[in-house]
């Protein structure tokens, strides 16, 4: 019966029901009609929508076997293949693996080559690669980009100096990349080229201060992406979109406290995945994440102890590859009574050490968390200094008159800036204003304070009292890795990069005129800083073989470099003659790896 229809029936009978009786709130009751309607469906909508939205939530992580020392991966975009490079013994060799017949076939035979950027085709029929011959002359560090068919042939030379990988549009026609300090040296260029390298053209370009660590092309080919180093207020990265066709640049992320460097859209353009670092492990592991488009907010979708490096991801979103790292790094001593340091002894274990450095009372200074901490050159913890709660404190130095110096963060800025204080660590002073100013190193009299500022960046120099900072050399836009001072306090030699001959160079520049004395070819299988030898008669620097680094001495007269330690295995990271320069400091150890998969466990 109509009556009991309108009873029983739904909400909205009932309402049309009170309708016919009250004609005059026929507007009113359409309109909860309406809005009842609207709730109902942006509730179906949201169901649906924020389930699509919010992928990765439960993982499943895969360690593919046979990929160990695997250095760079990259997924074709059907899920099926994985295009990897394997580093055995200092060469390097590209594979191609079938992930259901866990099959592997060589593409590219080991070579004296470093690879860089790695990437399918769109139709997953070619594989792109760039690498850099590693001869026994000048190195380059020029990457060339090439492609090869993934069922092999010889490779085809493209681009020359790529800088990233290539990103290419939806209908893989074109591909974007950047390439740094050429022309312009200290400025970066975003390039677009044709899928065969023809017609570069130059769409945006930027300061090397914030250059563009990655790129991809978003999948409705309207915009480019990139993650820069922009530190500004609580954020230290952002990510920017660039328009593929007018230049015009924008911000759309800045996740506070984090440091940004690979990124890679998900198909259906609503998120883009990272390798990111935050603030919580003092930027020193790389984690992977999502972060959302356009709203540009950060989630983590790992949060282990692991290491993350470069990553790609399927045509249908729902499996990452990436590499995965776990980096061993201890302290080792030696007395220096034998002539190749072969008595060196490993006197820390566990923690990752990044940096070691020798106090005056012939201690040694370390990194750990947040803090510095000094032990004996036996391992013994002496105690821990310089270690605040709204700061980071890193990259320690002893000085002469017992002052130690380090950089400092400041978590709520996010500033980095030179730093002193007494050798307890009490007295704190800082002698820096910038924004990112590091790797500090005192004078042999102990006065003057050296360091790098890395926005402009500049090697620099102040007083151990603070005061107006001064560059100590005009004569380089770019540095290339570190520098040392002379005992006799006179010179100073730099890892500089000689733009005109594009490669790497080691320069002597006096620090009375900032005038440079001398150049030098660097090893081209140089690693790490360079450092004058106790005797201040020559250069010292680690040079890889066969992935094992030994620090080898190249004299300031001329002659021939000869190798100074004999180690048979593991890399240096770290090292540093004590005061009197009988006895030698190293950070050792490695970085192995292997691909794996992350997987979207949606059901879990």
């Amino acid at each position: 019966m109509p009556v009991a229809r309108a009873e029983h029936g739904s909400s909205g009978s009932a309402l049309v029901a009170a309708a016919r009786q009250h004609k005059a709130g026929l507007g009113v009751v359409v309109a909860v009609v309406l809005l009842l309607i609207a709730a109902a469906a942006f509730g179906i909508y949201s169901l649906f929508f924020f389930a699509r939205s919010q992928p990765f939530q439960s993982i499943k992580i895969t360690k593919i076997s046979g990929t160990h020392n695997a250095r760079i991966g990259a997924m074709s975009p059907d899920g099926n293949y994985l295009a990897y490079v394997l580093n055995t013994e200092g060469n390097e060799s590209l594979w191609l693996r079938h992930l259901a017949s866990e099959s592997n076939v060589q593409i590219i035979p080991p070579e004296h080559v470093q690879y860089s950027a790695l990437r399918f085709s769109p139709d997953g029929s070619h594989i792109y690669f760039s690498h850099t011959q590693l001869v026994s002359g000048p190195a380059s560090q020029e990457y060339d980009l090439y492609r090869i068919p993934v069922l092999g042939g010889t490779p085809q030379l493209l681009v020359k100096d790529i800088d990233t990988n290539p990103s290419f549009s939806s209908d893989g026609r074109r591909f974007a990349f950047i390439r740094a300090n050429d022309p312009d040296p200290g400025k970066y260029h975003l390039l677009i080229a044709n899928a065969d390298g023809s017609n570069e053209k130059s769409i945006f370009a930027g300061p090397m201060a914030n250059v563009v660590s990655d790129s991809a092309w978003s999948p409705d080919g309207k915009a480019i992406v990139g993650t820069i180093f922009d530190q500004a207020e609580d954020s230290i990265s952002a990510v920017i979109s660039i328009d593929p066709y007018t230049g015009a640049q924008r911000k759309i992320s800045r996740p506070p406290y984090t440091v940004l460097t690979s990124v890679s859209w998900l198909p259906d353009g609503r998120a883009l995945a990272v390798i990111f670092s935050s603030m919580e492990t003092n930027f020193s592991r790389q984690q992977v994440g999502l972060i959302s488009y356009p709203d540009g907010k950060l989630r983590p979708i790992t949060a282990d102890t692991n290491d993350y490096a470069n990553l790609s991801v399927s045509a249908d979103g729902a499996t990452i590859a990436t590499v995965m790292r776990q980096s061993v790094r201890d302290v080792y001593v030696s007395s220096g009574l034998k002539a190749d340091y072969s008595d060196a002894r490993q006197v820390s274990s566990g923690d990752v050490v990044p940096v070691v450095a020798w106090a005056r009372d012939n201690n040694l200074l370390t990194e750990q968390g947040s803090s510095i901490r000094e032990i004996s050159p036996n391992g013994e913890l002496k105690g821990e200094i310089a270690s605040e709660k709204e700061s980071a404190a890193m990259q320690p130095n002893g000085c002469s008159d017992g002052h130690l110096v380090f950089a400092r963060r400041m978590l709520k800025t996010l500033s980095v800036n030179i730093w002193r204080s007494e050798a307890d660590g009490t007295g704190l002073h800082r002698l820096t204003e910038g924004k990112r100013e590091m790797f500090p190193m005192c004078s042999p009299d102990g006065k003057t304070v050296f360091y790098m500022d890395m926005t402009v960046p500049a090697y620099m120099k102040v007083s151990i009292d603070g005061g107006q900072p001064e560059r100590v050399t005009k004569d380089f836009a770019e540095f290339n890795a570190g520098f040392d001072v002379a005992r006799d306090g006179k010179t100073v030699v730099l890892g500089t990069y000689d733009f005109k001959a594009q490669r790497p160079t080691i320069s002597l520049v006096s620090l009375d005129s900032g005038q440079v004395l001398r150049m030098f070819e660097y090893d081209p299988r140089h690693q790490g800083q360079p450092r004058f030898s106790p005797d201040g008669k020559g250069i010292v620097y680690p040079v890889r073989e066969k992935g094992v680094d030994n620090l080898w001495l190249q004299p300031l007269d001329g002659g021939p470099g000869r190798q100074l330690t004999n180690f048979g295995s593991l890399k240096i990271y770290s090292y540093q003659w004590s005061p009197d320069g009988k006895s030698l400091a190293l950070v050792r150890g490695d970085s192995p790896s292997d691909l794996v998969l992350i997987q979207n466990s949606p059901g879990k």
